[in-house]
């Protein structure tokens, strides 16, 4: 997006770049979800779940409608993986239809409805992976939280996606839900791939502000150069 920026204003306008932050201690004083939230993700002693977040609103371009389906080919394969979103139920039904509906109904899928912030980096926590099959980006918070959260994700295959994570994350194609299936199976039994996108991730996230106070102190400066 920079390069774009830079390629059509850069010889006629001053243009200052400046990437997103993360909340950090700093910004928001973090909390532990609360206890009925946390209840709907324990993982099952006899045969826990794995937890897979995508913290995204409804609307369309960010696809909800391909992992509903993912998720419903391995619920038919009985492989314990739940999805976990931050839309709330009636919305995951509207979108996903009987087969939403039917997740819900057998604990794999978690329609949380909207998180505070106060709350988002231990809804991570709490979670082993993200997946995120959005069409239409710029530049995404929710890249950006799992890398800096420590949480390897499964991303679309697309430019916005590769130009934000490079190697610190897994690609598969956006419109295939048996791609999804795949690659959330191969993540959840691969310890050194996880291992390695977290490491990736934490390198990734040394080239963004280390908070929104960075950030607006370079907007300051940005402004100042100009006046």
């Amino acid at each position: 997006m920079a390069k774009y920026v830079l390629g059509l204003l850069g010889e006629r306008y001053p243009v200052g770049i400046i990437p997103k932050s993360v909340e950090v201690d700093h910004d928001v004083v973090f909390e532990e979800l609360p206890i009925p939230i946390r209840n709907r993700l324990n993982r099952c002693s006899a045969r826990p779940e794995v937890n897979w977040l995508y913290v995204a609103t409804p609307t369309p371009h960010k696809n909800h409608l391909i992992l509903i389906r993912a998720f419903e080919m391995l619920r038919g394969r009985k492989e314990a993986h739940r999805l976990v979103l931050t839309i709330d139920e009636a919305t995951a039904v509207q979108l996903g239809g009987e087969s939403a509906r039917q997740l819900i109904d057998a604990g794999l899928l978690v329609a949380l409805g909207w998180i505070n912030k106060s709350h988002l980096r231990s809804l991570y926590s709490n979670c082993d992976g993200c997946v995120m099959p959005s069409v239409l980006e710029s530049l995404s918070s929710s890249h950006l939280e799992a890398m800096e959260w420590k949480v390897p994700q499964i991303v679309a295959d697309l430019p916005y996606a590769r130009d934000l994570c490079g190697e610190a994350a897994v690609y598969v194609n956006p419109y295939d839900a048996e791609q999804w299936v795949g690659a959330i199976l191969s993540l959840s039994e691969d310890q050194a791939l996880k291992k390695r996108l977290i490491e990736e991730g934490s390198k990734r996230m040394k080239q963004f502000p280390a908070s929104w106070t960075e950030c607006a102190e370079r907007t300051r400066l940005f402004l100042s150069s100009i006046i």
